[in-house]
């Protein structure tokens, strides 16, 4: 691809060249490579590697083709539900939303989570009160949708981590509502808490260490308190919310630091 091609396909923004990187093939300019170049750096494109710092793979897999999972299924979404978040609506939202942007990825199919499951985070009287409709959901009422939707929601994520621990591929699972849920109740639209239950799962797939990197501006004070309640040692917990920065340069400094950060979570 000649340098003037590429001035001519040159996505007009960063946030274009990050989406389109896959189809663009261009070259790093500090290393040569053809992977991953999908970043402005004082004017020139560069490779993932070159920003990070990361090691280049001997083999670098083809990605050309390749489309992210979602695991997603209309039965986790929720179209009425007597509550001030809209949390329980937004799965179909955003995956609506990743086709008019026309990111490639393919949508997986997935059980739900049985009452065992979810129990592997929470009481189980607790797990069963809830889906019976003898007790409030995270939203704070009784509804029968929103229970019948929970074990999908738990079973998206729980299938996607998984999926992303077997095969080292990327995937998503298009959910909300987690980190305020306790061991023995919920709270602030959270019922489940299935960033627990899939450390969990992982855990006892092989997986020794499992990082969770909350990035919510709220404090991730379920997951805490479920890691403590069960004495796990294996979740390595970051909660955004928990550090209370102000807007401006705190910020750019933290974003600064991020990628150490992530680093830490490598077992």
């Amino acid at each position: 691809m000649t340098e003037e091609k590429n001035m001519q396909i040159l996505p007009g923004s960063p946030y274009d060249l990050i989406m389109n990187w896959r189809e663009l093939r261009l070259t790093c300019s500090r290393c040569g490579g053809g992977g991953r170049v999908k970043y402005f750096s004082e004017g020139k494109l560069v490779c993932q590697y070159c920003i990070t710092g990361e090691p280049i793979p001997e083999n670098p897999k083809d990605t050309s083709n390749y489309n992210v999972k979602v695991f997603y299924d209309n039965r986790q979404n929720v179209t009425v539900n007597n509550s001030f978040s809209p949390s329980a609506e937004k799965p179909a939202k955003v995956v609506e939303s990743w086709k008019k942007l026309d990111i490639p990825f393919e949508i997986n199919s997935f059980p739900p989570l049985t009452v065992d499951e979810i129990s592997l985070a929470h009481d189980r009287d607790y797990v069963q009160s809830v889906l019976t409709l003898e007790a409030p959901n995270g939203f704070g009422n009784y509804s029968p949708e929103v229970a019948a939707a929970l074990p999908w929601v738990c079973g998206s994520m729980v299938a996607s981590v998984l999926h992303s621990y077997r095969t080292k591929e990327l995937s998503f699972s298009p959910t909300s509502g987690a980190h305020h849920a306790c061991y023995m109740h919920g709270m602030c639209y959270c019922t489940f808490n299935f960033l627990a239950i899939a450390a969990i799962r992982a855990q006892q797939e092989g997986a020794r260490t499992i990082g969770i990197l909350d990035l919510d501006n709220h404090h991730g004070n379920g997951t805490e308190n479920i890691i403590n309640k069960l004495g796990i040692d294996y979740i390595r917990h970051y909660s955004f919310g928990n550090q209370h920065l102000r807007r401006g340069e705190p910020i750019k400094e933290w974003l600064a630091q991020l990628p150490d950060l992530v680093r830490r979570f490598k077992g």
